[in-house]
């Protein structure tokens, strides 16, 4: 998918619309200075959001995540809303 989106990439120009973000990888890969990142997911927007307003608080919160299987199982059925 990067080598993709990067070779389209090349082909545009003003603004881009990606109306399903979900990773954002067409986002990611592409150098665009107008793009609109959106999703019905409210979990995705609202990390898409943390990361444009806030990355190092992103990557400190990250940090205090133990690599251990346990936890991610136990992380995974939390439920935010």
């Amino acid at each position: 998918m990067a080598q993709l989106a990067a070779d389209i990439g090349k082909y545009i120009s003003g603004r881009v619309i990606e109306p399903f973000a979900g990773s954002a990888s067409f986002f990611t890969q592409t150098k665009v200075d107008n793009a609109i990142l959106g999703d019905i997911n409210p979990e995705v927007t609202s990390c898409l959001e943390g990361l444009r307003d806030s990355p190092d608080k992103i990557v400190e919160l990250l940090g205090t995540l133990k690599n251990e299987r346990d936890y991610f199982d136990k992380l995974k059925v939390i439920k935010l809303h």
